[in-house]
């Protein structure tokens, strides 16, 4: 008996090592489709994909904002403004409530890492090497993803009964969608946010959650039951999709053990303990992000700022929900937004045969009158592991749905019901077709052979769909653009004349809201849009602490920057003018000197008698 179960271990790792290799040559092939935009800066604007460069700074300017201050300095909250002169207080550097920082803390860790052993040292100043490390990064989780789905479709085709020989090929379907779908490749590249960063412990939960029920070896229902609450506290303290994944697991198990109501007030008194332990690791992460809200609203109420102000504020933390569901829109808008997501953001990542094979996988899955009703049934079980790979990102469009609808990336979590829908669908057809057991259905030939239909038609679908991606209506080379060094090269100009002291204004290379943006990743610094000198005084007016005014200006604009500088220095406020080849220049000024000015010269203009009389 142990010889017999040695080898079937041994035939089992041999199998997980070949799904292993197979998952290693699709993941190569796929980077050398995106070697080329393997670069230290970020893509131009030329389609709406584009947006990912917006999206990927913002959440490396909190890394950043971590590694400049100290993450616990800053109660490990998303801050998005740099510190500054102009911003002293953390109050006033605008606190980034829509979610919790557990995307920002294996970055940050990495970067520390790397900072500390010698590796990449001074990494935050290093903005070119941290695209290429974050870049590597999702590349990294991209590939354990692939290899998880594809090992956890591995264990549900024997569960199923097929043979290793099928159940190897059917396990590397996962990581044919994975590889060649155009929608993965390109924000598995390209972004870096929180629908990215959930989908590996996404897919990691509901691994573990099928060795749980799966294996019948009590140090791994042991490994499960220590790691599973960790990854629900990291994945809550990610992103929202999480906590639907964990409900749709706890509803799984509340039907596994029969939902009969509680027939004493002990038995519900059990239930409720059972459920509180459960969920303890959500709820923990979901009070350390409240706590980080309470904190941050402290600093805004203790602050030198105006009732407004605060009133704003908790406004805005306390709208972030409502507006996200697109409830406060009312009926029509939310429709809009629901077919908008659902279909068409949906159907242009993954095309039209991606959206109807995910949806008609789902309604196949729960037919049969028997569904619920035995859960622990083999192909039932096939069933349920597709529901919770895919119930999760329905339930998270239907209440986020204006977020859904405003971010088109928020599509990319379907790609798990994807992956496995080319191997379950066929599975789940067959099981409604035929009154008999699974197996022989599916067998090629009565005369046994190995290979099944099931495994013929999941590999062709697969392989069609990858190359259909590829070749046909969303290539890969058409949603990548060209780099756009700019970013890196008047960055670092910008970087490397500043400092804290300085407020920096320009009518070209500027941004126009609050937000860490492109710009202000390589910069450090929020360059406000700026057009003239009014401008300028409002903005610092209220500025307490000595300061410099530096106004960033183009090529072409260098001829103005000369008259600014005669006009300012006739007024004797001594400008510095410092140029950079083929990009522009930087003007600098003292700030007190420059509001000094101005509030006399708009004196004079107000009352000039009475200024008359003063001089």
């Amino acid at each position: 008996m142990r010889l017999l179960i040695a080898a079937n271990n041994n035939k089992t790792t041999l199998s997980l090592l070949l799904i292993s290799l197979f998952v290693s040559f699709f993941f190569a092939r796929s980077i050398t489709v995106r070697q080329q935009w393997i670069v230290p800066t970020f893509m131009s604007y030329e389609n709406y994909y584009q947006r990912h460069r917006d999206v990927t700074a913002f959440h490396l300017g909190f890394v950043n904002n971590w590694l400049q201050a100290g993450a616990v300095k800053l109660n490990l909250g998303l801050y998005m403004h740099p510190a500054s002169v102009e911003m002293p207080t953390l109050a006033r550097r605008s606190f980034y409530a829509s979610y919790p920082p557990g995307l920002i803390i294996p970055i940050y860790l990495l970067f520390k890492a790397l900072d500390v052993t010698g590796v990449f040292p001074d990494i935050y100043e290093r903005r070119g090497v941290q695209l290429l490390l974050v870049t590597l990064y999702n590349y990294v989780m991209h590939f354990l993803l692939a290899l998880t789905l594809c090992f956890l479709m591995f264990g549900i085709c024997l569960r199923l009964g097929f043979d290793r020989l099928n159940s190897l090929f059917l396990a590397i379907t996962p990581a044919i969608v994975q590889f060649h779908n155009a929608n993965s490749l390109y924000h598995h590249h390209a972004f870096y946010n929180m629908e990215i960063a959930i989908m590996l412990p996404f897919a990691l939960y509901v691994l573990l959650e099928f060795l749980r029920t799966a294996s019948p070896s009590p140090r791994v229902m042991q490994t499960c039951k220590v790691l599973q609450p960790l990854l629900m506290f990291y994945g809550v303290l990610t992103d929202w999709l999480y906590v639907f994944l964990v409900a749709t697991v706890y509803v799984i198990r509340r039907c596994r053990g029969g939902l009969a109501l509680p027939v004493s007030t002990l038995a519900l008194l059990q239930q409720i303990k059972q459920g509180f332990l459960f969920f303890a690791p959500a709820l923990a992460a979901l009070a350390g992000w409240v706590f980080q809200i309470a904190h941050y609203l402290q600093n805004v109420a203790s602050a030198d700022l105006t009732t407004a102000t605060i009133t704003a504020e908790q406004m805005t933390l306390s709208d972030k929900l409502v507006q996200r569901t697109g409830i406060a829109d009312g009926i029509d808008s939310y429709l809009y937004y629901l077919k908008a997501s659902f279909i068409t953001h949906i159907k242009n990542g993954y095309g039209l045969s991606g959206l109807i094979i995910i949806f008609a996988t789902f309604w196949l899955a729960t037919r049969g009158k028997k569904f619920m009703k035995n859960l622990d049934n083999s192909i039932n079980q096939a069933a349920v592991f597709y529901l919770m790979l895919l119930v999760p990102c329905i339930a998270h469009n239907l209440f986020f749905i204006a977020h859904s609808y405003e971010h088109i990336y928020s599509s990319i979590k379907f790609s798990l019901p994807l992956s496995f829908a080319f191997v379950l669908s066929p599975i789940f057809v067959l099981r409604l077709a035929s009154k008999h057991h699974l197996l022989p259905a599916l067998r090629l030939a009565p005369s046994g052979r190995n290979i099944t239909w099931v495994t013929i038609v999941a590999l062709s679908a697969s392989s069609w769909y990858g190359y259909a991606q590829i070749q046909d209506k969303y290539p890969v080379t058409k949603m990548f653009a060209k780099p756009e060094y700019s970013f890196v090269l008047i960055g670092d100009f910008v970087k490397n004349h500043t400092d804290y002291q300085d407020v920096v204004f320009s009518d070209w290379h500027c941004t126009s809201s609050n937000h860490n943006t492109t710009r202000v990743h390589f910069t450090n610094k929020v360059i406000r849009c700026a057009n003239n000198l009014d401008y300028v005084y409002q903005r610092t007016k209220n500025i307490k602490a000595d300061f410099s005014i530096k106004i960033l200006y183009s090529l072409a604009n260098r001829q103005e920057a000369k008259r600014l500088t005669a006009f300012l220095s006739a007024n004797n406020i001594l400008v510095n003018d410092v140029q950079a080849e083929n990009l522009g220049g930087l003007l600098s000024f003292n700030g007190k000197k420059f509001l000094s000015w101005y509030e006399h010269t708009h004196a004079c203009r107000d009352n000039p008698h009475r200024c008359a009389a003063k001089l």
